[in-house]
């Protein structure tokens, strides 16, 4: 796992749609539940479930 910092939220109904920003710089965007709510600055930290990953080309 590593941190990250929540740079984008967007309300999507059911679901926020976040840019988050790694430590190094990258940029992740990822979709979450509306019940995981997490505020515009915050730290977080970021793992991986890749049981059914999407993955698209550059």
């Amino acid at each position: 796992m590593s941190c990250s910092k929540v740079v984008v939220r967007v309300f999507r109904g059911a679901e926020y749609f976040y840019t988050l920003k790694l430590h190094d710089g990258t940029m992740l965007q990822c979709l979450m539940p509306s019940h995981h709510e997490f505020i515009v600055g915050e730290q977080v930290k970021v793992g991986t479930d890749i049981q059914n990953p999407v993955i698209f080309p550059e």
